[in-house]
């Protein structure tokens, strides 16, 4: 009989345990991370919403909103874009980046109008303005080798001064 009753205070002692739910603190806010990396590495907001912390899950929102607005403005070379983003460090980045797209593209177009002038005006001396120094070769080889073709005179590519521009020239004449 003691028995009985030894055992029926263990069955009952277990029965409260097995119904008792256990707060998983630690592994929520393992499996929290695990998602905020997710979605910040892959930019899916869904994975934001299975955080269950409620200020690491905006944290998570603003985040990959922000590198999405970041990636769209720079790919747009589009300041105001990067204005209209909530999180100071992505808006500072983005800033940097599109100022940079937008110097290298301004750079371009100068380059681009150099070349073209020297282009059009046949004269190669013009493309040593331009500071690159493949560029410059670039330029020189369009302006020379289309006067070079024009009046049938391959010594003219001898004035590009790099021997593989050179070469190629003479060899679209020939």
């Amino acid at each position: 009989m003691k028995r009985i009753a030894i055992l029926a205070v263990i069955a009952i002692s277990l029965t409260g345990c097995a119904t008792e739910t256990v707060p998983l603190t630690v592994g929520d806010d393992v499996l929290d991370m695990e998602f905020f990396q997710q979605a910040t590495s892959s930019g899916n907001l869904d994975r934001c919403a299975e955080i269950v912390e409620a200020t690491l899950a905006k944290e998570c929102e603003a985040m990959v909103n922000a590198s999405t607005m970041v990636e769209k403005a720079v790919a747009n070379s589009d300041l105001s874009a990067c204005k209209k983003i909530n999180v100071d460090r992505y808006k500072e980045n983005c800033t940097s980046r599109v100022n940079e797209n937008i110097k290298i593209a301004k750079a371009d177009e100068k380059r681009l109008s150099l070349e073209q002038e020297a282009v059009d005006s046949g004269n190669a001396d013009a493309c040593d303005k331009i500071t690159s120094e493949s560029q410059m070769v670039s330029c020189k080889f369009n302006v020379l080798a289309k006067k070079a073709a024009e009046e049938n005179d391959p010594s003219l590519c001898d004035e590009i001064g790099e021997e593989e521009s050179i070469s190629k020239c003479k060899s679209a004449i020939q």
